[in-house]
């Protein structure tokens, strides 16, 4: 049995579009254009050692190896600038703010993902900023036919990301994992998430769920987006996840479709459909949930009553 308190919910449309990017009112926006424009192939690229430039006729392999905390095989550390160095120092693994070298990406720089499989891909490490100055992006090749993949997207303790039409599936335990399909998150009131832009993403855990018996969504179904800030100190404990948005996008077989639990987030022309929990839970200040579409929920027999919206008082 669930209950629900009172909330207010801005329904309104408080946007600046910038680079196609809609925040909530008063939240950071993207520049108009990018610093620099570097490619990811996983299929036909390349590592660093093997003589991959990131350029788009010598693409680099792996987002992780630009995005991820430890070095990956053939890079010799995080290829972003703003990346804390995960490594070893005389037998000791140190999680350090610092960089070897000149990492060649840097914040307001664009990433192009061309298609393939990019697999699990977090972005943040423990009790440790990733700060950037500016926005990075993430985004499919504008190019034809392009579908990149994530298994899943992890994004805690950081600042300024946008991610754009990007498809992100897997199953619910897939190689042990068993987050959200995509997770905006923090690590308390010194290590908070904010501005973060997610747009015309493509969120399930399977593209076609016919002939799934109530079982398997109970065992193979994930949530698909999941916002949670960690409760904060204030006068109403408000969470240290802020400022997060999601725009056009659209998330299908999965069990809870969206937990918004972070402040000034905007969620807008999105559509939720083919769900065996809720749609939409929140549980936040100062949320903008307008225009979209929810359909299509199921019962899986896990004894949820699935709402298409519910709204709980706190964090």
């Amino acid at each position: 049995m669930k209950t629900a308190g009172w909330v207010v919910i801005m329904l309104l449309t408080s946007v600046a579009p910038v680079h196609a990017a809609q925040v909530y009112s008063g939240c950071a926006v993207p520049s108009a254009t990018s610093r620099h424009v570097w490619y990811i192939d996983p299929v036909r690229g390349n590592t660093v050692a093997a003589g991959a430039d990131g350029s788009q006729a010598h693409p680099w392999n792996s987002l992780t190896a630009v995005v991820g905390a430890q070095s990956v095989p053939g890079y010799t550390r995080p290829l972003l600038s703003s990346i804390p160095y995960a490594h070893v120092v005389n037998g000791k693994f140190v999680n350090a703010a610092d960089q070897i070298g000149n990492p060649p990406v840097q914040p307001g720089d664009t990433i192009y993902l061309m298609s393939g499989n990019y697999g699990d891909v977090a972005i943040g490490t423990y009790n440790i900023q990733t700060p950037n100055s500016d926005f990075v992006t993430v985004e499919a090749a504008p190019i034809a036919g392009q579908v990149p993949v994530l298994s899943t997207l992890y994004i805690r303790s950081t600042n300024k990301w946008v991610f754009n039409a990007i498809k992100v599936q897997s199953l619910y335990g897939a190689n042990g994992n068993k987050q959200a399909l995509v997770t905006v998150t923090d690590q308390g009131a010194s290590l908070p998430t904010t501005d973060i832009i997610l747009e015309n993403m493509q969120i399930s855990s399977a593209d076609s769920t016919t002939g799934w018996s109530k079982a398997q969504w109970v065992a193979q179904g994930r949530t698909g987006f999941l916002e949670w800030g960690s409760p904060g100190n204030g006068t109403n404990g408000e969470p240290n996840t802020t400022c997060i948005s999601m725009t056009g996008s659209h998330i299908q077989n999965v069990r809870t479709g969206v937990v918004l639990a972070g402040d000034n987030s905007l969620f807008t022309n999105n559509v939720i459909d083919h769900f065996g929990d809720d749609g939409i839970d929140y549980a936040a200040n100062n949320l903008a949930v307008t225009h979209n579409t929810i359909r299509d929920n199921l019962d899986i027999g896990d004894g949820n009553h699935e709402d298409a919206m519910q709204g709980q008082n706190g964090p």
